[in-house]
């Protein structure tokens, strides 16, 4: 395992990592185990380069569906996982990283990984170096819906550096839910993160901020309707304004989404009529056009139309390749924007081939879809990683810039200058000041971000200043304190 892992620092050297961060997703993992030899085996997609090179990557772990990897910001994979264990960057299993998601069809699968769309999310807890989040869930029974939405903690600092993990299958919440569909994009403050999944058999979207405290429920929204288990895909556009989820079954749902706020708005349901069995989404780069890869047909929505259903093209049928040959069918399935700005589209099939369009940003035919161009090394069963962009920045210009610490750090460094508490809060929330007669304004403003009208007392002696919270329906608040034209923001949370 360890002269692997020598070729695999070797690859890294040869191909130039990008700046800023960008090598967190520059690697793409699929294939399977390889025992067997070729045509079986794991495969690498590296983009850090600036163009994409495939390579073939003997190793244990098999990918069936699930898939996610992560790296360090010059390109070296820290860790990965199918779903089933989390791997090391020796290829090994992680200290404590076995037995994830527990339950029968985690047993029944065991080493081949699960075999769901986006069943694994990884993300890094917000201002550390060192500690990971691996948001996860299986299927918990017969009708193919999850129970629970699990989380795990990695710690990069533990065993020599390979990681470990420190919590696993925690639940965060249980419930009837959809397996799968993880996804996540950045908070306007551009460091903390929005984490989403569905619920299953109703209309309920379950939003979560991951901040540098940890994981916080932040909102249920009952949008669009029942949604009801099938094999299906959802994402975020690259600026994260715009989300939507497709499968068959329940077809294609679009929404806006304010990245401050942490809500979603103006639900646009689209009928995509046609045979498919199973289906995926992905934005170009410009966050303009959207693609769903369903089955035999793949189509394009631009969604700056004035009316985005009827913006909906054809852009390709499937040929009816196979590859090797019948019954693995090349047709569409689950599609990612690559760090290219290329799109990649797997098969429902274990395949030899790829399809990609060259340029998701132009409309209509001029993206250039290539069907079944991108040979590949070993054969894929279906997966395409679940990256999230780890790349996008704060808004600007807006409440959120105020959020990445919990008090903004002015020049006097007056670091601990105000403290609130009691953090959730039910009925009176304190407000401390240790400089001695300020003036101080306080505003509450709600997860909309709208200021409300909030009670509250100064107490002299203590310089506590007292909000009344009592009126308040639960939920995520921001008390924003403004002394000597300088603001600091705070967030708590109502019971």
């Amino acid at each position: 395992m360890r002269k692997l892992l020598l070729k695999l620092c070797y690859c890294f050297i040869v191909f130039p990592a990008t700046t800023n961060g960008q090598g967190i997703d520059n690697l793409w993992m699929m294939g399977y185990d390889s025992h067997s030899g070729v045509p079986w085996g794991g495969m690498t997609m590296d983009f850090s380069s600036g163009s994409m090179v495939l390579i073939y990557q003997p190793r244990e772990m098999n990918f069936a569906m699930t898939s996610t990897i992560h790296c360090n910001e010059i390109g070296n994979v820290l860790f990965y996982s199918n779903g089933v264990y989390i791997a090391n960057a020796l290829n090994d299993t992680m200290m404590n990283g076995s037995g994830l998601n527990p339950g029968y069809y985690a047993n029944v699968v065991g080493s081949m990984g699960l075999f769901i769309p986006q069943a694994a999310l990884t993300l890094p807890l917000p201002d550390s170096e060192s500690k990971f989040l691996l948001f996860h869930n299986t299927v918990d029974d017969s009708v193919a819906y999850s129970f629970n939405q699990y989380y795990s903690e990695i710690d990069m600092d533990l065993d020599g550096g390979l990681g470990a993990v420190v919590s696993k299958n925690i639940v965060l919440r249980s419930d009837t839910l959809m397996y799968g569909r993880l996804t996540a994009v950045k908070h306007g403050n551009g460091r903390d993160w929005w984490v989403v999944f569905h619920g299953g058999r109703n209309d309920k979207y379950y939003i979560y901020l991951v901040d540098p405290n940890g994981i916080h429920i932040h909102a249920v929204q009952q949008i669009g309707g029942d949604l009801f288990s099938a094999q299906g895909q959802v994402c975020f556009s690259p600026d994260g304004s715009k989300f939507a989820l497709y499968d068959p079954v329940n077809d294609l749902h679009l929404m806006d989404f304010d990245r401050c706020s942490g809500i979603f708005s103006n639900h646009i349901h689209v009928a995509i009529n046609d045979s498919a069995a199973g289906g995926g989404v992905a934005f170009s780069a410009n966050s303009r056009m959207l693609y769903v890869s369903s089955t035999n047909y793949l189509y394009q929505l631009d969604m700056a139309a004035t009316n985005i259903p009827s913006s909906q093209t054809t852009i390709a049928v499937w040929d009816t390749f196979y590859s090797p040959n019948p019954p693995f069918a090349t047709n569409y399935y689950l599609a990612q924007l690559a760090p290219d700005k290329k799109i990649y589209i797997s098969s429902t099939s274990t395949v030899l081939d790829m399809h990609l369009i060259e340029y998701p940003d132009s409309i209509g035919l001029a993206c250039s879809f290539c069907q079944h161009c991108l040979p590949l090394p070993a054969l894929n069963g279906t997966t395409i990683p679940n990256h999230p962009n780890y790349h996008l920045g704060a808004l600007g210009s807006s409440i959120c810039d105020s959020l990445p610490t919990s008090i903004k750090k002015p020049s006097n460094d007056a670091e601990d200058a105000y403290t609130i508490f009691p953090n959730p809060v039910s009925d009176k929330l304190y407000v401390r000041s240790t400089a001695q007669n300020q003036s101080v304004e306080i505003i509450i403003y709600n997860s909309l971000l709208q200021a409300l009208s909030i009670p509250m007392t100064l107490i002299k002696d203590g310089e506590y200043s007292e909000v009344n919270t009592s009126g308040l329906v639960p939920g995520v608040y921001f008390l924003e304190i403004v002394s000597k034209g300088e603001k600091f923001v705070k967030r708590f949370v109502k019971n």
